[in-house]
């Protein structure tokens, strides 16, 4: 929640509070994201060297401290450079890269039965889900009923909480056994790699992740002006057929568990791929005048898929991965996912220039279908 209230708030200080232009704005919400691509080899490391749960409270504590900086300028001072911003946002986005790391990786830590990884996974997909659904809506009431101020202040706070819980549950769990590594840095992001490279159900989830994400990314950064500009809608009803989406993936995730005890997660994670590219597919066939339905009926069905192969993916990431390559795995794979956006969002926009909005839905859905070659492939579909 506190990662979606920050999404909000940062840009509007931007503006209100450090005179920061259209393009600082955009700056500031890149430096949120960039450190994914320049940190998340690095930063795979650094968490296995560091111990996961001291990666996750160090991670928050960052986030904690800057935050509470922020907002007492904006309570205070008032108004600050927007370069102060900035260097906040790349901080902020720093931390959430280890963050994101060690808390995608720790499941098998914290619940030491192979068979309960699945279960944990979800739990944690069902509320980072429903925090991504909230933290927009706690953003903008705090931000339209009281202030920033207030807004960032309650954002800091969300911090110090899961700090907080983060130092209740490392306290539980017995010392893990780590396996020092004192080689070069670069070394061990070389070996991170080919360990991924080299396991057939390690690269093939890596793959699908960065073929499917450029798509997404097509399909994601022109939802909004395709739906108002092409279809006719307005903005509402397209945050109507997104928030389908957003009910789809708790759903899909729920029903992973049962059908993974009959057909196997490998299975169902290469079926999960199908009513994810068609729910893109759909969206790009919506027309008047049932586009309000289509569109929705499309955002839905691509949540389904797409809750349905994130539990399964980590989980199998889990139990490919030996315990000491386990948070360098997840870096590779968060690297890969994440550094395929900006090529879909450059695409996106090269393809709505010379064919149109919707050629850009249905490109997208194109290449992302790409994936389902990989995923169906004999490796990960007999994954048990």
């Amino acid at each position: 929640m506190g990662d979606q209230v920050t999404l909000i708030a940062l840009p509007l200080v931007a503006v209100a509070h450090a005179g920061g232009s259209t393009t600082d704005v955009a700056v500031v919400a890149t430096l949120l994201k960039l450190p994914f691509l320049v940190l998340g080899l690095p930063a795979g490391v650094w968490v296995t060297r560091w111990g996961l749960g001291r990666s996750m409270l160090g991670a928050d504590l960052v986030r904690l401290v800057v935050l509470g900086v922020i907002t007492a300028l904006v309570l205070v001072q008032g108004e600050f450079p927007v370069a102060v911003l900035m260097a906040a946002a790349a901080l902020i986005g720093s931390a959430t890269v280890f963050f994101q790391i060690a808390y995608q990786s720790i499941v098998p830590e914290v619940v030491p039965d192979r068979a309960g990884w699945h279960a944990a996974n979800l739990r944690l997909t069902l509320s980072e889900s429903w925090g991504m659904l909230a933290g927009p809506a706690l953003g903008g009431l705090l931000i339209g009923v009281w202030s920033l101020g207030v807004a960032l202040g309650v954002d800091a706070l969300t911090f110090a909480i899961s700090a907080a819980t983060l130092v209740a549950v490392t306290l539980s769990l017995p010392p893990p056994a780590r396996r020092v590594d004192s080689a070069p840095l670069f070394a061990s992001i070389r070996s991170g790699l080919r360990y991924v490279l080299d396991r057939p159900v390690l690269r093939g989830i890596m793959i699908v992740g960065a073929v499917f994400n450029i798509g997404v990314a097509m399909f994601e950064t022109m939802l909004v002006l395709y739906g108002v500009r092409t279809l006719g809608l307005d903005v509402a009803h397209v945050g109507l057929a997104v928030a389908a989406g957003g009910l789809g993936f708790p759903l899909g995730g729920i029903a992973s568990g049962r059908l993974n005890r009959r057909y196997g997660k490998g299975r169902v994670l290469a079926l999960a791929g199908i009513p994810s590219v068609a729910g893109i597919a759909v969206v790009g066939l919506a027309f008047a005048p049932v586009a309000v339905v289509v569109l929705t009926t499309g955002m839905l069905v691509f949540g389904l898929g797409q809750g349905a192969f994130a539990v399964n993916a980590v989980t199998l990431r889990h139990e490919h991965a030996a315990p000491h390559m386990r948070a360098q795995a997840t870096s590779v794979h968060r690297f890969a996912s994440w550094g395929a956006l900006p090529v879909g969002t450059l695409l996106a926009g090269l393809v709505a220039d010379v064919l149109g909005l919707r050629a850009v839905m249905l490109v997208g859905a194109a290449i992302s279908a790409l994936c389902l070659v990989p995923l169906w492939s004999a490796d990960l579909r007999r994954a048990p």
